[in-house]
């Protein structure tokens, strides 16, 4: 008779216990240091990170939901209890950088492409574990999910290269490379979510479609700023083209001195 699988340590009932008092330590510590950050300003985090701040608000409801709903399936002796357990790991992961990014915003990108790692990692394992008694594979039974998925990970990829650049030049426009980055890494993980269960990635999706909102607003504008200055700077070097053509043409011609019988 084949023995049952040995359950995963991570979500043993201490184990959990202690995974909310460290979170509850290392957001309690990273506060704190925000606050100390923003005494001698004006300003709020509210106010020079509002899109971190608000999508922190979302990780942290996340966190909440996914707490009390693991309670309930455990209770139940569901097989849904560690997918629940994981996006809670994630949504504390989520919350963790996002203060991190305030403080050290480097920091905070390194960690969200780590992170992003594990996510999409974990998520594989999952769906091959759910494939692995059957003779078919996502791209059979989810053909178009996996099309998009391998779609938002080339942006991804390619935004992430492309994050470096302006970055490195101090440009503007590096914010709008970055939420392009989210965008495309949401997007992947929403739809990996998809193949498990389709619930919870409705779920998540209408939780992120808030923030996505707020984030292609600020995208737009960004992408019309960028939009503008092009056109102004190609004017401007049309303008001046014209004008060295004009004034090459209307150069005034040396008079001949007339001849002398």
């Amino acid at each position: 008779m084949a023995e049952n699988p040995r359950p995963n340590p991570a979500f043993e009932k201490e184990s959990i216990i202690m995974q909310h008092g460290i979170f509850a330590l290392l957001v309690g510590t990273l506060n704190n240091q925000i606050q100390v950050k923003y005494q001698s300003i004006k300003g709020s985090p509210f106010d020079s990170h509002d899109v971190i701040m608000s999508v922190f608000l979302v990780a942290l409801f996340i966190y909440a939901t996914a707490s009390v709903a693991e309670v309930m399936l455990r209770a139940r002796e569901s097989t849904y209890y560690t997918l629940v357990g994981n996006l809670r790991l994630f949504a504390s992961a989520l919350a963790a950088i996002l203060l991190l990014a305030i403080l050290a915003p480097i920091l905070g990108i390194v960690a969200q492409h780590a992170i992003f790692a594990l996510l999409v990692d974990t998520l594989s394992n999952l769906i091959q574990v759910h494939y692995q008694s059957m003779r078919v594979s996502p791209f059979d039974t989810h053909q178009r999910v996996m099309l998009a998925f391998n779609a938002a990970m080339f942006i991804y990829a390619t935004t992430s290269v492309a994050e470096v650049i302006p970055r490195t030049q101090k440009s503007v426009h590096q914010r709008l490379v970055g939420n392009i980055r989210l965008f495309a890494s949401a997007l992947a993980t929403i739809l990996l979510l998809e193949i498990l269960s389709l619930i919870v990635s409705c779920v998540i999706s209408v939780l992120w479609s808030c923030l996505f909102v707020k984030l292609a607003y600020e995208s737009c504008q960004d992408l019309c700023q960028l939009l503008s200055q092009t056109t102004y700077e190609a004017l401007d070097m049309l303008k001046r083209l014209i004008a060295n053509v004009r004034s090459s043409r209307e150069k005034p011609q040396v008079p001949t001195s007339p001849e002398t019988d």
